[in-house]
C-alpha cells in the first residue's frame, strides 16, 4: 500500500516528501492501518504530522485525529478553520472538546470561515461557544 502512494506521488509530480504525500493521503480517507504504518515506520521525528491532522480533520476523519493528536499534532487552528469550511461539525466538536486550547480569536476565525462557506451547523456551534466560553 505504502510502496502504491510513493509511486503515484512521484507518478503525478508531486514534488513534497512522498511519505508526507502518503500519510495526508491515508489521513484524508481515514486509512487508520496505512496512518500508523507510515507514522511508526518514519519515527516520532521523522515526518510533519500536521499537514495530516489539518487534512483528516477537513474530511471529519475523527480517529485519524485522535491517533495524530495523541502523537503530537497540534494546529488546532488550522484544523479547526479546515474543518469549518468543510461543515464537519464532528471534527470541530471533537477540537473544542479536546484538551487543546483555543483562543478566542482563532474561534472567530473558524466562525468567519464556516459562514462563508454556509456551514450554517458549524457556524452555530462555534457561535454558541464563543457566546458561553
Amino acid at each position: 500500500m505504502l510502496t502504491a502512494l510513493f509511486a503515484i506521488a512521484l507518478a503525478h509530480g508531486y514534488h513534497g516528501d512522498p511519505a508526507t504525500f502518503a500519510l495526508v493521503n491515508a489521513a484524508r480517507t481515514g486509512n487508520m492501518a496505512a496512518l500508523s504504518s507510515i507514522v511508526h515506520s518514519q519515527g516520532r521525528n521523522g515526518i510533519s504530522l500536521e499537514p495530516a491532522f489539518v487534512e483528516a480533520s477537513a474530511h471529519g476523519r475523527i480517529r485519524a485525529m485522535q491517533f495524530l493528536m495523541a502523537r503530537g499534532a497540534h494546529d488546532y487552528t488550522r484544523a479547526l478553520v479546515r474543518a469549518s469550511l468543510r461543515n464537519q461539525i464532528g471534527a470541530v466538536r471533537y477540537i473544542l472538546d479536546s484538551d487543546a486550547h483555543i483562543e478566542d480569536a482563532d474561534l472567530r476565525l473558524a466562525r468567519l470561515a464556516a459562514g462563508s462557506a454556509d456551514s450554517a451547523e458549524v457556524e452555530f456551534l462555534l457561535v454558541t461557544r464563543l457566546m458561553h466560553p
